[in-house]
Formats: C-alpha cells, structure tokens, sequence
C-alpha cells in the first residue's frame, strides 16, 4: 500500500516534469531541438535527402536488396548527424573563445571549454543516439549481406546437383545464376 507520504511526493515530482506551462515558456523552449538543427536531420529533410541516399547508394555499391539500401539509409542518416554534432561542438567552443576578443595566443583553452561545456554535454545525448542507431544498423545490414551470400551459396549447391543429375538442364540454370552470384 502506496503511504500518502509517498502519494504527495510522487505528485510533486509530476509537476515539476510537465514542461512549460505559461506561454512565454512555451515560445521560448519551443525551437530548442532545432536550434543546432540536429532533429532535422532525417530522410524527409528536403535539403539532406539527396547527400543521404548518394551516401546510401555507395554504401551498397551494386546491391539491389531493399532491406540492404533501407539499412544504409538509417546508417548515412546518422553520419550526416554525427558529422554536424561534431561542428557544432566546435562552434560551441568557438563561442566561448569569443566572449574574450583578442590575440590567438591569448586565449585561454580552459576556460572557453568550461563556457562550452554545457552545449557539449547537451550535443552528447543526439550523438549517443546517432551512434546507437547507426551500430544497429550497421550490424543489421551486415547480417542482411550474410543471410543473402548464405542464400546464394545454397542455391550454388543445389545448381552443381542438378547438373551433375540433369546435364542438359544445367547451362541454362546457370546462365541465370552467374550475373546473380557475380554481384555478391
């Protein structure tokens, strides 16, 4: 049984993780994802669309499989993020060489990192996301390529039976076989 104790902090605690409620908090926070642009990045973005599938596309080079070229759309998706998560970092820090206008040898490293800090502890979260969705998509995409040369060896298997069974039938089997077997 739940103590009321227990029932008023659980309360608290709710309203303080509801987000904000006045409309100036609302306007203010509203834009904060896409500040750096780092949740704009997907497929639907119409200004990344073509960098995202000319990556995809080398990364399956000759490969025709859709479940292949889906795998390698997630994987340049989160390239283009890791790429732009790394700029903004740098820009992050940039920001905090600024503050104090001077010569370059003047600058003090330490502390423009310690400005920086809190956007780099922010920028971390979209790229542990990238990374995690880009291994996972790699490893999908390298046991679609597995299953589908495993697949091809079995049917290479099944085409030297038959034409050791059926010799008239075999050149034509492999006549197929060969452009399919050359592209994996």
């Amino acid at each position: 049984m739940t103590s009321a104790k227990q029932i008023a902090a659980n309360r608290r605690n709710g309203r303080k993780s509801r987000g904000p409620r006045a409309a100036a908090d609302k306007s203010r926070t509203r834009f904060n994802a896409l500040r750096h642009g780092l949740a704009a990045v997907t497929r639907r973005n119409r200004l990344l669309a073509p960098v995202i599938e000319r990556i995809a596309k080398a990364i399956c080079a000759d490969d025709q499989n859709p479940l292949l070229f889906e795998q390698a759309l997630t994987i340049a998706e989160n390239e283009i993020v890791l790429i732009r998560v790394r700029a903004e970092r740098v820009a992050a820090i940039e920001r905090g060489h600024n503050v104090a206008p001077g010569a370059i040898e003047l600058r003090d490293e330490a502390a423009a990192m310690r400005l920086a800090m809190p956007d780099v502890e922010r920028l971390a979260r979209y790229e542990r996301r990238a990374w995690s969705r880009q291994k996972r998509a790699i490893r999908d995409f390298m046991e679609i390529k597995a299953d589908q040369q495993a697949a091809n060896a079995r049917l290479a298997v099944l085409l030297r039976r038959q034409c050791s069974f059926e010799p008239e039938r075999c050149s034509s089997a492999l006549i197929f076989f060969i452009p399919f077997a050359a592209n994996n």
